[in-house]
């Protein structure tokens, strides 16, 4: 779409990846850009995320989702999206980080393996986001939409095991399993594989699995 003001300039909005790829490349052919797309893309993303979106996870999502690490790594390296991380968790409400739980932990994860998987920033920012939201309404969240929220915890336990097995050990599981939508049989299978090195009471997973439609979750496995 080109929108056409007074000055001699034209403004693209692409809704796709691709024209805005090729747009870029061309640019760069003709000596437009002054600088490589990548660090061209990366000086506008960071412009962006500066405001403070309210989609500020979901492009990290979407990096993560696109196999792009090398840009969200070159976007951590800077240093001031993670201190942007701590201005939204302080200043967004707890339903809005609720409802972004399964994003938010998609970027920690993303921090994590980028500071080398060990105990540092994403331990702590982790531990902002349960202090904000508290472990009741996470505990509550899972129990109530299980079915991306599992995903969140699983994230989460990569950073912090204890924090995680301490959850997964106050579920009720016993009404989850009949929950458990959109999400397939590789994901329920690590959850219950860490269930029981968390030492959660055999009598429970038994419930969960008694709950779970595994043709369903068979179908979905294959879409997923």
């Amino acid at each position: 779409m080109s929108i056409e003001y007074e000055h001699p300039l034209h403004f693209f909005r692409y809704f796709h990846s691709t024209p805005a790829d090729y747009l870029l490349k061309a640019l760069y052919r003709k000596g437009l850009l002054g600088k490589s797309i990548f660090e061209y893309t990366k000086e506008h993303v960071k412009d962006y995320l500066s405001i403070k979106p309210s989609n500020f996870f979901n492009v990290f999502y979407l990096l993560y989702k696109n196999g792009n690490a090398e840009m969200e790594w070159a976007l951590y390296n800077d240093g001031g999206v993670l201190e942007k991380y701590g201005e939204i968790i302080s200043q967004k409400d707890i339903p809005f980080l609720k409802k972004q739980l399964v994003r938010i932990a998609i970027f920690l994860m993303a921090v994590w393996k980028w500071e080398g998987k060990k105990k540092g920033k994403a331990y702590d920012m982790l531990h902002l986001l349960v202090q904000k939201v508290g472990k009741e309404n996470l505990r509550e969240l899972v129990e109530s939409q299980p079915s991306w929220n599992i995903l969140a915890l699983i994230y989460f336990g990569e950073i912090d095991q204890e924090f995680r097995d301490g959850l997964l050990i106050s579920l009720n599981l016993e009404n989850i399993g009949a929950q458990i939508r959109d999400i397939g049989l590789g994901t329920v299978g690590n959850f219950l594989r860490l269930t029981k090195q968390a030492g959660v009471d055999r009598d429970k997973l038994n419930a969960f699995c008694e709950g779970l439609d595994f043709k369903a979750l068979g179908v979905r496995s294959k879409d997923i």
